[in-house]
């Protein structure tokens, strides 16, 4: 009999997981448990996670949300973090779209090793090291007890207004409508094929 997944995923990460559908299913049986917000998560969890041998996460902020949230995860459990073909496929994208285009003027809201920047920018042109979730401890247990989509929008709100950058290549791909609406120039940074599977 082969094990069973239960796939947390943002709603607009779904059609890109998705893509490794048929893979998975060869592999062990799989759910998907679309959520619209961090609250969602943590009552689909709540429900489901029991339910399944292992639990999938798309990215580590749903992961540790429910880790801080809600309480350990008894399950076995992964998340689908990027890789660094993930950065480079983002930054080849942005550069065919825009042409020109000043990196240093780019704002990741994740973590990126400088060395993956390092090895395909001139040295000052990459993108500076960004991250809404906050860099110490308790920034960041803050953050995941806070409304983390709110939060972040507020954060963009206040960047963009400040013209801190040009483009925004976000994880948060829930966020996708409300920075469509208020005209933010965004990127989706979703995972590749190769890193979901």
């Amino acid at each position: 009999m082969p094990i069973s997944i239960g796939i947390f995923t943002a709603r607009q990460s779904l059609e890109n997981i998705r893509t490794v559908d048929q893979e998975m299913r060869r592999r062990c049986t799989v759910t998907y448990f679309p959520y619209e917000s961090m609250a969602e998560l943590g009552k689909l969890y709540e429900k489901n996670s029991r339910k399944f041998d292992g639990i999938l996460f798309s990215g580590p902020i749903p992961r540790e949300y429910v880790q801080e949230n809600i309480g350990p995860i008894p399950k076995p459990s992964r998340c689908i973090d990027l890789e660094n073909r993930d950065f480079y496929l983002a930054a080849a994208r942005l550069f065919a779209a825009n042409p020109g285009l000043d990196f240093s003027r780019v704002y990741f809201d994740t973590i990126v090793d400088p060395a993956v920047f390092r090895n395909i920018f001139d040295y000052g042109n990459y993108p500076p090291p960004h991250s809404p979730i906050g860099h110490t401890p308790l920034e960041h247990r803050r953050f995941l007890r806070s409304p983390i989509y709110e939060r972040s929008m507020d954060i963009y709100r206040a960047l963009w207004k400040e013209k801190v950058f040009d483009i925004l290549v976000t994880r948060f791909t829930n966020l996708a409508e409300q920075l469509e609406k208020e005209g933010i120039p965004h990127v989706l940074l979703m995972p590749s094929s190769e890193t979901i599977l």
